[in-house]
């Protein structure tokens, strides 16, 4: 039964997200129409869709990372983490540094694995700073 609900959930989230997939191909850099509302399925999906684009939606994944669901901050972070070279990296940078700081510590641990991913000097303060947690 669980296996079946998670394959519904993927055939769900699949047909929500095509739609989207394809009025984003048509638009240009920073035209990406992507807003970090709805529901948890549908941000979700929108961490996907970014991760799927290689791009932050136009801040759409900084905007999810900080804000909502503990489950939706950690997998924009996890995105964020995997775009590394590819989303702006100021923005991605500061969006990370700030989950460090996050009450949950699921979210943190995120966060620090994230910040790794990137590898650049300016990711060592706020991991070092995560070390005594």
């Amino acid at each position: 039964m669980p296996a079946q609900r998670r394959l519904l959930r993927v055939l769900f989230l699949s047909l929500w997200a095509w739609p989207a997939l394809a009025a984003c191909a048509t638009r240009g850099p920073g035209e990406s129409g992507l807003e970090p509302g709805g529901s948890l399925e549908e941000r979700l999906a929108l961490v996907a869709l970014c991760e799927a684009r290689r791009d932050d939606g136009d801040g759409a994944l900084e905007a999810l990372a900080l804000r909502g669901e503990p489950q939706v901050r950690q997998a924009a972070l996890r995105a964020l983490g995997r775009l590394a070279g590819h989303a702006p990296p100021r923005r991605a940078h500061e969006a990370l540094e700030a989950a460090c700081a996050d009450p949950s510590a699921q979210v943190r641990a995120e966060a620090a694995f994230a910040l790794g991913l990137h590898g650049t000097v300016e990711c060592l303060p706020p991991l070092e700073r995560l070390a005594d947690d």
